[in-house]
């Protein structure tokens, strides 16, 4: 029979590992897996804060070390992700601004010059037919 625990507190995991691997006769290895764990789990906490630039520490050559990178590759992804939809929301922006400020230049030029005193003639027809 297979037992599933659902624990999500951080000490209560640590606590549940430990005391199951202590009846076992394996307290080193219990620490050598929850500590890993936690870890990945801390991290993935803060890149989901946004703290995308947080990293997994990884060490040796086993599953843990294989999740931890994957983890880390995420990151990496996310934040070039993050940093493609910056630079292109400022591109997009730069390239509404400079129509509309060249629009707004024509209409005060226009008003200026006494074009658009009666409310009827404001409007300045943009394309031509």
């Amino acid at each position: 029979m297979i037992t599933v625990l659902v624990v999500d507190d951080e000490e209560k995991i640590r606590d549940v590992i430990v005391s199951y691997m202590k009846n076992e006769g394996f307290p080193y290895i219990a620490k050598r897996i929850s500590t890993p764990l936690l870890d990945m789990k801390w991290v993935t906490e803060r890149i989901a804060n946004g703290q995308l630039d947080a990293r997994v520490r990884i060490d040796g050559k086993n599953e843990l070390a294989d999740l931890g990178t994957s983890l880390n590759e995420l990151a990496q992804q996310l934040q070039m992700q993050e940093q493609l939809r910056k630079t292109m929301t400022e591109e997009i922006a730069h390239e509404l601004r400079t129509p509309l400020t060249k629009f707004n230049k024509v209409i005060c030029g226009h008003l200026k010059m006494g074009y658009g005193s009666q409310p009827q003639n404001v409007f300045i027809p943009v394309t031509k037919k």
